[in-house]
């Protein structure tokens, strides 16, 4: 492993295909008191594809993932669809999904909800609400 890996007890994947947001919410979650007394660290992706890859590779290190809804290649419902397909309902080491999206229906929240996600964040979010969910969403199952 690489010494950013190496240093990191836990990952949390970022997934957004815009640039500005992938930076904003790595440094929002990094520099959070909760992310240094956990030793967590961030990974970024830009679509899903990417972010299937990281998970694939990182499989025992990632704890959770912090998705888009709207990507070009695949909506964050698709990402987890497809996480879900690749290691099954039940995989070794729990990930736990979190949705950002800055417009989402009542109907597509509760879709969200029911497929696995944790929790769904409306962009813009405070750092101290997205450190917040994420906490009370990787706490124990």
């Amino acid at each position: 492993p690489s010494p950013f890996e190496a240093e990191a007890k836990g990952l949390v994947l970022v997934v957004d295909d815009v640039g500005f947001s992938r930076e904003w919410f790595r440094t929002a979650i990094e520099h959070s008191a909760w992310a240094k007394r956990e030793g967590l660290r961030c990974l970024c992706a830009a679509n899903a594809s990417e972010a299937l890859q990281l998970l694939a590779k990182h499989a025992n290190r990632i704890g959770a993932v912090l998705t888009d809804l709207h990507m070009p290649d695949a909506d964050g419902l698709q990402l987890l669809e497809r996480y879900q397909r690749a290691v099954g309902k039940e995989p070794a080491q729990p990930v736990r999904f979190f949705m950002t999206t800055s417009g989402l229906t009542p109907q597509q929240e509760l879709q969200a909800l029911r497929m696995g996600f944790q929790g769904v964040l409306r962009k813009p979010v405070a750092p101290e609400q997205l450190v917040a969910a994420l906490q009370k969403g990787m706490g124990p199952p």
